[in-house]
């Protein structure tokens, strides 16, 4: 008798995108942040390219913009 192989669906990773976009719009909202915490529309732009900037480049190229 012959078996029946059936494919697997690939996994999305939706979520992990969906945070990569929040984690990429914390760049541009570090602007009205700055209005009340000095130099943070410097400073979190800077790190989120030296941390998550590393691994994802959407946050990377998102953090240059800001």
């Amino acid at each position: 008798m012959a078996e029946i192989h059936v494919p697997e669906e690939p996994q999305s990773n939706s979520g992990n995108d969906e945070a990569n976009a929040s984690v990429a719009s914390l760049a541009h909202w570090s602007f009205l942040i700055g209005s009340v915490v000095p130099f943070a529309s410097l400073i979190i732009p800077l790190v989120l390219i030296n941390t998550v900037g590393k691994e994802d480049d959407f946050v990377k190229q998102n953090a240059k913009e800001a």
